[in-house]
């Protein structure tokens, strides 16, 4: 839990894990180099063949250089991407016809841009009822869900950019959003998307604002947050963060499942 009085604990938390996983990544390779040295230098001193230890060896380097490669990428990531990863802000009701809505809840999540007025993102912001219990049985019962609102702000511009769903996946938690035609977008870099579905027991790096505007707000300077630490569910106050350009994603390593 961040400190109320110290409104860089979160980031500070965040990269104290990160650190602390790469540190346990690292200190298991060096354990395994020196298990192999152990056990491989016996062997062939006593005329092993060397393919084999040479296989071994290749492969620890390879291993090596991949997390080197994990670690570096999230800040290449941000390096070159940074402000082509929106923080999303939004409004959704569940209702009936001519009557006041059931459910009216804010949503928001993170967007990158991959195309050309495409935004991708969770299903679970392009239709946020969506995995919603609640608002599902609503919906069973005849209610109608749809969006008030829902806008992107990026990185370095005060401007919002309004979206409109594009496509929605029926089988995952993944969907498309158009955005508006803006001079906030012109310029921005897609990021390329990858060319083959990632391995399980890979490394995760979550990059965006998995703690929305209160994540944003806990890591702004001490003047900022007083003003706006008990408006953090206000759109007004992702303005304000987007004016003082202060709306900026960050990183962190997830565990492998």
């Amino acid at each position: 839990m961040a400190d109320p009085e110290n409104p860089q604990t979160s980031h500070e938390v965040s990269e104290s894990w990160q650190q602390m996983i790469q540190g346990v990544l690292g200190v298991v390779l060096l354990l395994g180099a020196l298990a192999m040295v152990h056990y491989y230098a016996p062997m062939a001193a006593q005329g092993a063949p060397p393919d084999d230890l040479q296989k071994q060896v290749h492969e620890l380097t390879a291993e090596v250089a991949q997390l080197k490669q994990d670690q570096a990428m999230p800040a290449t990531v941000l390096t070159h991407y940074r402000n082509s990863i929106g923080y999303i802000y939004g409004v959704y009701q569940v209702g009936f016809p001519n009557k006041r809505p059931v459910v009216r809840a804010r949503v928001s999540g993170t967007g990158f841009l991959v195309a050309d007025h495409l935004l991708a993102t969770n299903r679970h912001v392009a239709e946020p009822w969506y995995g919603d219990s609640e608002a599902q049985h609503l919906i069973d019962q005849g209610a109608t869900a749809m969006l008030e609102n829902l806008v992107v702000f990026f990185p370095g511009s005060p401007t919002p950019v309004t979206l409109s769903p594009a496509s929605v996946s029926k089988t995952t938690d993944l969907a498309v959003l158009r955005m508006e035609d803006s001079d906030v977008i012109r310029g921005l870099a897609a990021l390329p998307l990858a060319k083959s579905p990632g391995s399980p027991g890979e490394l995760v790096t979550v990059i965006g604002y998995p703690m929305g505007i209160a994540g944003m707000v806990a890591k702004s300077p001490s003047g900022i947050y007083e003003r706006l630490a008990y408006r953090h569910n206000d759109i007004n106050a992702a303005s304000e963060l987007a004016a003082l350009s202060l709306i900026r994603p960050f990183h962190h390593l997830r565990p492998p499942r």
